[in-house]
């Protein structure tokens, strides 16, 4: 499977774009703390991290079969 680097380039622009949102609607319009912030997008990306590991495992499994 051939990746496209102008496609990878545009969907991390995308997710900085949205993470920068993110955290300012966290910090002005709920009050929360860079901290809690923080924390939150550490367990976020450990969740995402782990489904992403998961699907890769599982999908590998299956090409096995």
């Amino acid at each position: 499977m051939q990746r496209d680097p102008l496609a990878i380039l545009l969907a991390v622009g995308v997710a900085v774009y949205a993470a920068v949102v993110a955290d300012s609607l966290a910090r002005d319009e709920f009050g929360l703390s860079s901290k809690e912030v923080c924390v939150a997008a550490l367990i976020a990306a450990a969740l995402l991290a782990a489904f992403l590991a998961a699907y890769s495992l599982l999908s590998r499994a299956g090409k096995a079969n």
